[in-house]
């Protein structure tokens, strides 16, 4: 089911979750500059579910890579 993380009410529904806040440095990214990253990564056998998806500034997400950062 990989569908989730491109799914607009998922992505809305973790916006939420997350507070509109990077999980790793906590900047604000209301102003449009975050992506929707996997906790555990694909690669590394991580599923593509609402748990294991967390907002990150792009910053953020292109230092962790394909990288476990919990």
């Amino acid at each position: 089911m990989r569908v989730i993380s491109r799914n607009i009410h998922a992505r809305i529904a973790i916006l939420r979750r997350d507070k509109h806040a990077c999980k790793h440095c906590g900047l604000s990214v209301k102003n449009g500059n975050f992506e929707i990253d996997h906790i555990i990564p694909l690669a590394l056998g991580g599923k593509d579910t609402f748990w294991n998806l967390q907002l990150l500034c792009r910053t953020c997400n292109r230092k962790k890579g394909k990288r476990f950062v919990g």
